[in-house]
């Protein structure tokens, strides 16, 4: 959420123009559209709408676009946690009880 300049409501930082007096954020920077060149269209070559996981309001004629990402640009790698080692210790403390537990009761 950024402030509009012009009347200060809150306003969603992927509106191109402030909800409440229609002032453009483009250039206040609230964010950095994709622009085309000439009237190109940027949806056939984006990511979300070959996965059809786009919600910008001009789909698919868009020629400025604030969630374009282009299919040469490298997939973003999801975050993965790596295997803290905290954990190994508790897996090895929790497979030792286990272990004792099953060896007193088969005593």
């Amino acid at each position: 959420m950024v402030d509009c300049p012009r009347c200060g409501t809150p306003t969603s930082n992927r509106c191109l123009n402030c909800q409440n007096c229609g002032y453009s954020l483009e250039s206040y920077g609230a964010f950095k559209p994709e622009l085309s060149a000439g009237s190109k269209i940027l949806c056939t070559s984006c990511r979300y709408d070959r996965d059809d996981s786009c919600t910008f309001p001009d789909r698919p004629q868009a020629t400025r676009c604030t969630l374009y990402r282009s299919l040469d640009q490298p997939t973003p790698v999801a975050y993965r946690p790596r295997f803290n080692i905290r954990n190994y210790i508790w897996v090895l403390v929790l497979g030792g009880l286990l272990l004792v537990s099953v060896g007193l009761t088969l005593r």
